[in-house]
């Protein structure tokens, strides 16, 4: 399968469960599900949303290591990636992701499913770890070398989705 596939399946599997999400809201605690990190959050001064911010920065820095030839997993490390991105300045320790993020991904975010067709069980959950470590190591720098240029890509998809030059198309 090429890598817009997996970018393509990516997308499918986010839209819907957001449409399962808004069908239900009032009706179940969204606090359960694994996109509560990401809908409750205005990670900026201005009006941009988690939803934006987070699967923006995730779907951009994708597409950047697709359009660059990287494999699935990096594909979908990037993506996770930027989704995590910000986990350093949620004063979160890596085994509070694995117990609560982790829990939620698994069981109700069908991106989980959407990446384990792709890769596997375990090398979903090696993305997982991967995709998280950028999260609390972007900004601190300690990447491991393996995740340095995926680490950039997050980088660059972050400052086009969170800054407010950003929104000057000449200026991205």
């Amino acid at each position: 399968m090429d890598s817009n596939s997996l970018i393509n399946s990516l997308a499918s599997s986010v839209i819907s469960n957001f449409i399962e999400i808004y069908r239900n809201l009032g009706k179940e605690k969204l606090k359960d599900n694994f996109y509560w990190f990401i809908v409750s959050s205005n990670p900026k001064f201005y009006s941009i949303s988690g939803l934006q911010h987070y699967l923006g920065s995730g779907f951009i820095a994708a597409r950047l290591c697709s359009f660059l030839g990287l494999n699935d997993y990096d594909i979908a490390v990037s993506f996770l990636g930027g989704i995590f991105h910000d986990f350093n300045k949620w004063y979160v320790s890596l085994e509070d992701v694995k117990k609560d993020v982790y829990e939620k991904f698994t069981s109700t975010a069908k991106v989980y499913d959407t990446i384990v067709e792709f890769l596997g069980e375990k090398r979903t959950e090696d993305a997982f770890l991967d995709a998280v470590e950028i999260g609390l190591k972007l900004e601190s720098g300690g990447l491991p070398r393996r995740l340095q240029k995926i680490g950039d890509f997050v980088k660059v998809a972050d400052i086009l989705t969170g800054s407010r030059e950003s929104r000057n198309l000449s200026y991205c």
